[in-house]
């Protein structure tokens, strides 16, 4: 999944978790970043999901950049009684944020008379 965002912005990604299963599922959640050591990208999500059986439920990722750059992403949701599990691979894309232009303002300023 490619992901384009701006840099310092947080961007939601929901991802689609389906159980197979007539028994209800809990899945343990680990979330891997390319070039950890990185510490302007930030990826958080719940360590666990659970999804009712023959019923599909979505995972909330949160993703934020500080700079500009590509970040490499991979979320395995396993299921830790019957060691079965789902990966997702996914790319953010961020770019740079472009500055806002305030308009100019200007006003008068009242002095003071002095007698």
């Amino acid at each position: 999944i490619e992901v384009k965002c701006k840099c310092k912005r947080t961007e939601m990604q929901g991802l689609l978790l389906n159980n197979w299963l007539n028994a209800h599922q809990s899945f343990q959640v680990k979330i891997d970043v390319e070039n950890n050591e990185d510490k302007s990208v930030q990826v958080q999500g719940p360590k666990s999901l659970d999804v009712p059986e023959m019923a599909s439920r979505e995972y909330k990722l949160k993703f934020y950049a500080y700079r500009a750059g590509t970040t490499n992403v991979t979320v395995t949701f396993t299921n830790p009684k019957n060691k079965e599990s789902v990966k997702y691979e996914l790319t953010f894309i961020t770019d740079e944020v472009q500055e806002k232009v305030l308009p100019l303002m200007e006003t008068c300023v009242r002095r003071r008379r002095t007698v």
